[in-house]
């Protein structure tokens, strides 16, 4: 992630985690949408509903997590 010059930080929530305080698996694919949101900020991207629902040209068909480790609860993260 050197070369990319866009970073975002989320802290994980509490209803975010399983009993373990562990990440769910399902809420990375938010955090990843997020960041994408951010990114599209950044470049100057009109967000608006109409823009995001018929402008955007990005269609997301497929999705692959490779876990290094967990995100616990109160963990900052860097998207």
């Amino acid at each position: 992630m050197k070369g990319f010059r866009h970073r975002n930080i989320v802290r994980v929530r509490n209803f975010e985690v399983d009993w373990q305080g562990i990440v769910h698996n399902a809420v990375y694919l938010q955090y990843f949408e997020t960041g994408r949101f951010e990114y599209l900020r950044t470049t100057g991207y009109l967000l608006e509903t109409l823009s995001v629902n018929r402008n955007s040209r990005v269609v997301l068909a497929r999705n692959e997590v490779d876990y290094l480790h967990p995100a616990k609860f109160d963990d900052e993260l860097e998207i």
